[in-house]
């Protein structure tokens, strides 16, 4: 590489490591699986060494940290402590990289037990359990056939860690569920104002079914579980509506970015003082589809926040309701059976937390569609969101304009100050 492309290259590297801070990864030129894994290892080396205590006799307690120091180091060493990008292993590394990591630990189980320095166990919940001694009691086959259950067990969990790693790093969700607690700080500092717009809609759609004797009966019934599974079905219905309505904001943005968008966009990012150049060249590319599901990311994660504000508010305001007006005899008369009681709050029927956390999914939800479609709501708290996204993809334009693999975007002059 020429000295000339050496600004351009830094230039470049900022501007991704700021994608990566706003959540966004998936709006850097090129990257894809073995940039993913790469930025996977620390992660990876993390998880790997908190099955030492599997092996020796250390403590989970006395695991954690080591896993946490062998992780900062690792990512000390692969960024020169920040100071570049992590490399982008081959694909041939990559993959075997993930191998030895879903593999490695049974791989040296298994050894280990051939030579009759382990014990395997499955406890009742089906955990594994590894003992630092020798089978006893057991036959051969009988010592394998278990090992092979806990090799199976192993595996399939190590793939989970590895899948929700995966996805963890290809979408920036660290950045983004950071940015989504930052705002949820600044929604319920103002949350006089967002509440007040909020509750009146939702107490008109939700308050009837809080004296609905039938949902107490249910509700008196139900686990947590089921609750909280109600709950997460709620919350995908949410990310629904907003997948759809990304896509009308899109098309909107891409119609209508122009260069003074870029420039204004640019200012305060890496960018800066490229911008006046870039901005006339800069172009609003349609995004690949991986570059939506990220961008899809960001805003379901922003409106869920917002929308569990809402309902947290909603939550206490049906509790309260429930300690104020809610006699035991009239809960037995509602409920029908016998009452179970909450664990937390001594007296009061477990029946009317659950209900309260379900009408508060109920009402998150609602708010977050409602909020998208009425004009005022729209204005007010969900046209600053997608102001931002707007911001990001005008970066985003101008980034690609910049980028040394389309040398066509900038002709002779690529090369600026």
């Amino acid at each position: 590489m020429s000295s000339q492309t050496s600004p351009v290259r830094r230039v470049l590297w900022r501007t991704e490591s700021w994608f990566i801070r706003q959540g966004m990864p998936q709006l850097i030129t090129g990257y894809g699986f073995r940039q993913v894994v790469s930025r996977m290892v620390p992660y990876l080396v993390f998880t790997a060494l908190l099955w030492l205590d599997m092996f020796t006799g250390f403590s989970p307690a006395q695991v954690l940290p080591i896993a946490a120091v062998g992780a900062a180091a690792t990512w000390a060493w692969l960024t020169r402590l920040g100071t570049r990008p992590p490399p982008r292993l081959p694909t041939g590394t990559a993959v075997a990289v993930l191998l030895a990591h879903v593999l490695g630990p049974p791989v040296v189980a298994v050894g280990m037990a051939a030579l009759g320095w382990l014990d395997f166990h499955l406890s009742v919940h089906g955990l594994v359990e590894v003992v630092l001694d020798e089978p006893d009691d057991l036959s051969t086959r009988q010592v394998f056939g278990i090992i092979g259950q806990v090799v199976g067990l192993w595996i399939a969990a190590d793939v989970l860690l590895v899948a929700a790693g995966y996805l963890v790093a290809a979408n920036g969700l660290v950045a983004l569920s950071a940015r989504a607690l930052r705002h949820a700080v600044t929604d319920l500092r103002h949350s006089a104002r967002l509440q007040g717009r909020a509750l009146p809609v939702l107490l008109f759609v939700t308050l009837f079914l809080f004296f609905t004797g039938e949902l107490w009966q249910l509700c008196n019934r139900l686990p947590w579980v089921r609750i909280f599974v109600l709950v997460a079905v709620l919350a995908a219905i949410s990310v629904l509506a907003v997948a759809t309505r990304l896509r009308t904001e899109l098309g909107r943005i891409e119609r209508d970015m122009s260069p003074a968008d870029v420039l204004a966009a640019c200012a305060g990012t890496p960018l800066a003082r490229l911008a006046p150049h870039l901005a006339s060249r800069a172009v609003g590319a349609a995004l690949r589809p991986r570059q939506q599901a990220n961008l899809l990311f960001a805003l379901a994660i922003r409106q869920l926040t917002q929308g569990a504000v809402v309902g947290f508010g909603l939550f206490c305001l049906f509790t309260l309701l429930g300690w104020l007006v809610l006699y035991p005899s009239l809960a037995r008369q509602w409920i029908g059976a016998p009452i179970q009681y909450s664990a937390w709050f001594p007296g009061q029927p477990a029946a009317m937390f659950r209900l309260a956390v379900l009408l508060a999914g109920f009402g998150g939800m609602y708010y977050v569609v409602h909020s998208m479609n009425n004009a005022d709501e729209r204005e007010e708290f969900f046209a600053p969101t997608v102001a931002e996204l707007e911001s990001v993809l005008a970066v985003h334009a101008a980034y690609d304009a910049l980028d040394p693999q389309t040398p066509d975007r900038l002709g002779p002059d690529r090369h600026l100050p």
